[in-house]
């Protein structure tokens, strides 16, 4: 299984700000430059974030997006989750199949995902920040250099 870079680009949005300062917004603009994605797609991106209450945003000149809830509450698996569509790998039902219903591939490939997602579920956007002092002296290094 692999994740979409909306998806990447989604978590590691939430991780710049799960670094913010409680309650601190950050512009669209700020994030934007930090990950060197286009304005545009960042905005479809904190849109889903918000539409999941996952930040919250607010227009104008002191506007910006800020988490919604405490990143200790945010699960990455949950997140993965809604933000991929979750389907088979391998799909015995699409077109023939000369194995069909004597293999296992099929039911390996759903174990699989199924521990990928699993592991996805121990972890918290807290669990990846947990190094905040080093992150936020990389994220200021970034936008500066």
């Amino acid at each position: 299984m692999h994740i979409t870079k909306n998806t990447d680009y989604s978590l590691r949005t939430l991780m710049l700000l799960a670094l913010q300062p409680p309650g601190e917004r950050i512009s669209i603009e700020k994030i934007s430059e930090t990950f060197s994605i286009s304005r545009g797609h960042l905005m479809k991106i904190v849109n889903q974030l918000a539409n999941l209450h996952l930040v919250e945003t607010t227009r104008g000149r002191s506007g910006g997006v800020r988490l919604d809830l405490e990143y200790s509450d945010i699960n990455i698996g949950s997140v993965v989750r809604q933000l991929e569509e979750v389907t088979r790998i391998v799909n015995c039902d699409d077109g023939p199949c000369l194995f069909k219903g004597a293999c296992n591939l099929e039911r390996a490939f759903q174990k699989a995902s199924d521990a990928f997602l699993h592991e996805l579920d121990q972890y918290t956007l807290a669990d990846l920040v947990k190094q905040r002092s080093h992150l936020q002296k990389i994220v200021m290094h970034g936008l500066s250099g």
